[in-house]
């Protein structure tokens, strides 16, 4: 971000529920509204309130009723990339068991509008960068607990005045079909968004505890990325704002979730010993317990022991990765490179043909400053 830079445009996180055909999604309307107000209301001047109004509208342009949720300032989760499933929950009318302290209520009137104001010095953060605020609008999910026609989007407030792109659901049909070993996607081509470019098409697992540990490009997916988890599927779109002539922020587009169980089982390295953060694993490794919890290996170092040689055709691994290098060994002595460079969250190493192997190493790579990066690593799985 730029310090005090001119208003930026709203991104769109949307999800839906349904059965196997998913439905409704949300998404600004493809008209010049969805662009950042562009008038020539002045910036907020230094001890000034900003105003800040919008409307939310369901795809038929009936109001939405119920509440918009303020989030000041979002976690650094949430503007990470993870699922932003707490707001949604926190739609519910019914908040008994939540703590949902953290996100102001905004009362929807019978058109849809909401309005909210903002002190000025509380748009600007510590180091003098513009303050993100998240604003979760929709309908909260059903009795059977999948999510319906929802969204999240992300603000900067700079002027006196701020007229937020109307936040409108969207309809998209998604299909889902398996067919050998693999899922593929039907999806109806996004709407073509002022100010807007799509970026990607991506298919998503959630799981129940709302981690979304594997996405990837929309297309075939394959089963073994998935193993024996079990949560949800759904459909990312993502788009670029192009306002103001540069990249300002983007939108994100999730279509509703199915319920999805794993087919393909364990992987046979499920239990594999391990090394991390220079500690060994001989049982319970947390790389291989298909609990996808997260660990950190300061020394940017992690090795993975099968057991014995057998032959590995696919390695999936799942994390946070800047330029990730992988390894194989027959023996833990000699190694001989599978990928390097590899950047991510949810990747899978797919060898021209099957590679011998008993070990394999993971080794992080140095930061702009020559420092090494610590290894975050939730899983990593060898089929």
């Amino acid at each position: 971000m730029t310090p005090h830079a001119r208003p930026l445009a709203l991104p769109c996180l949307l999800a839906a529920g349904a059965a196997l055909l998913l439905g409704p999604g949300c998404l600004f309307g493809p008209d010049e509204s969805d662009c950042w107000d562009s008038s020539d209301e002045m910036l907020a001047e230094d001890g000034s309130t900003i105003a800040v109004d919008g409307q939310a509208l369901r795809a038929d342009g009936t109001p939405l009723s119920g509440h918009v949720l303020l989030e000041d300032p979002p976690t650094l989760e949430d503007l990470f990339g993870a699922v932003l499933t707490l707001g949604l929950t926190c739609l519910k009318e019914d908040l008994s068991g939540l703590d949902c302290s953290e996100y102001q209520r905004l009362a929807l009137d019978g058109g849809g509008r909401f309005s909210f104001s903002v002190q000025e010095q509380d748009t600007v953060g510590t180091l003098g960068f513009d303050r993100t605020f998240l604003l979760f609008a929709g309908l909260p999910a059903g009795p059977d607990g999948l999510a319906r026609p929802s969204l999240v989007a992300f603000a900067r407030l700079r002027k006196q005045h701020v007229a937020l792109p109307t936040l409108r659901l969207w309809e998209p049909a998604l299909a889902l079909s398996e067919e050998g070993g693999a899922i593929r996607i039907q999806l109806e081509d996004p709407p073509t968004l002022a100010c807007t470019t799509r970026q990607e098409l991506a298919l998503e697992f959630t799981d129940p505890q709302g981690r979304a540990s594997w996405s990837q490009a929309a297309g075939a997916l394959d089963l073994r990325v998935l193993e024996d988890a079990q949560g949800t599927l759904l459909a990312r779109a993502r788009f670029e704002n192009t306002a103001w002539d540069r990249q300002v922020d983007t939108l994100e587009l999730y279509s509703g979730a199915v319920p999805f169980a794993g087919t393909a089982g364990a992987p046979p390295s499920r239990g594999a010993a391990c090394t991390l953060a220079g500690q060994s694993y001989p049982g319970g490794c947390p790389l291989t317990d298909g609990g996808m919890e997260l660990s950190t290996s300061p020394d940017g170092l992690a090795q993975i022991d099968l057991g014995a040689v057998r032959a590995v055709e696919l390695v999936v691994l799942r994390g946070s990765f800047s330029a990730l290098e992988l390894s194989a060994s027959l023996d833990g002595q000699s190694w001989t490179p599978l990928a390097s460079g590899l950047t991510g969250d949810s990747l899978q190493v797919t060898p021209p043909q099957p590679v011998q192997l008993r070990h394999l190493k993971l080794r992080e790579g140095l930061d702009d400053y020559g420092q090494q990066r610590s290894l975050l690593l939730a899983e990593v799985s060898a089929w």
